[in-house]
């Protein structure tokens, strides 16, 4: 594409890499999934819109007839778990997409969606909270602010690929 144009008179100027301030793994696994989960919502016939931009709330809208709803992607590339910010009372129009693209075969092996609605995130949250009390009530520790937030793939099976979610909220 670069030498097409460059032979077609535009002058091209490449900036050196050193100048570009490198994105992080964990930026690029953001971005990563949200432009997956973009793909997948125009391949499944959505009319979405990507959001740009570093402090966000909002990742991706799709809108149908006069509604619209709000998409919270939440990606990873490692191990780890999803690390989702605390779901609010207002969060009413909005869904939850966990992108897992880790994988020992990945890029051969596509990545998994999970969609959950605000009340099932909430009540994730809420048995996480439950089983960290138990816990601390058994062994007398404290627990991290981040074990409440977790949300691990075992919490995620029954959401796997749960398209239809998108639907149902915009109707």
């Amino acid at each position: 594409m670069l030498r097409s144009l460059a032979e077609r008179g535009y002058t091209i100027k490449m900036r050196k890499e050193s100048n570009y301030s490198m994105l992080s793994n964990k930026d690029r696994s953001s971005l990563a999934g949200e432009f997956y989960t973009l793909a997948e919502l125009y391949k499944r016939g959505h009319n979405a819109f990507i959001t740009l931009g570093k402090a966000k709330q909002i990742d991706i809208v799709v809108k149908k007839n006069n509604k619209s709803l709000a998409i919270e992607v939440k990606a990873k590339m490692s191990n780890a778990q999803f690390l989702p910010k605390p779901v609010s009372d207002n969060d009413t129009n909005k869904i939850w997409c966990f992108v897992d693209l880790y994988a020992k075969d990945f890029p051969n092996n596509s990545p998994k969606f999970y969609l959950i609605s605000a009340k099932d995130l909430r009540a994730i949250n809420k048995k996480r909270l439950n089983d960290l009390e138990e816990r601390k009530q058994e062994t007398g520790r404290e627990y991290n602010s981040f074990s409440l937030q977790d949300v691990r793939l075992s919490d995620l099976t029954k959401f796997l690929n749960n398209w239809d979610l998108i639907d149902k909220e915009l109707t």
